[in-house]
């Protein structure tokens, strides 16, 4: 779905015969989606997993990691690190890479991951 915002051009001509204007903006909205991810990944006890996904959208998307349904939140402590990488645009659709990173993965972090951009998500599994 894309959405389309416009404001009017305003033309007057004054007494003298001078025209003026006034110019207008056209934003078109492009929604986000996942344009590109890693999928199901397996890794030994005590390495490392990274994840990866894309998005592309205007304005640009944010994204974020769940485990399970519940928000990843960066934390070094736990070994866990989140970044989100890309060149933001006012004017245009950008693309932005997410990446999770788990150190030291162990049996207990099994489970599902997701990325999400706003509304479109794709998932990951992490398994034995």
């Amino acid at each position: 779905q894309v959405c389309i915002v416009a404001v009017p051009i305003i033309t007057n001509t004054n007494l003298g015969g001078n025209v003026t204007s006034e110019s207008a903006t056209l934003r078109v909205y492009v929604p986000p989606r996942i344009t590109s991810s890693s999928m199901t990944l397996r890794v030994n006890e005590s390495s490392t997993a990274k994840f990866t996904c894309t998005s592309y959208g205007f304005p640009a998307p944010m994204l974020a990691w769940l485990y399970n349904s519940t928000e990843i939140l960066d934390s070094p402590s736990a070994n866990v690190t989140v970044k989100r990488t890309g060149a933001e645009s006012l004017t245009t659709p950008a693309a932005f890479t997410g990446t999770l990173e788990l150190a030291n993965v162990s049996r207990s972090m099994q489970g599902s991951y997701t990325c999400q951009a706003n509304v479109s998500t794709a998932g990951f599994t992490l398994g034995s």
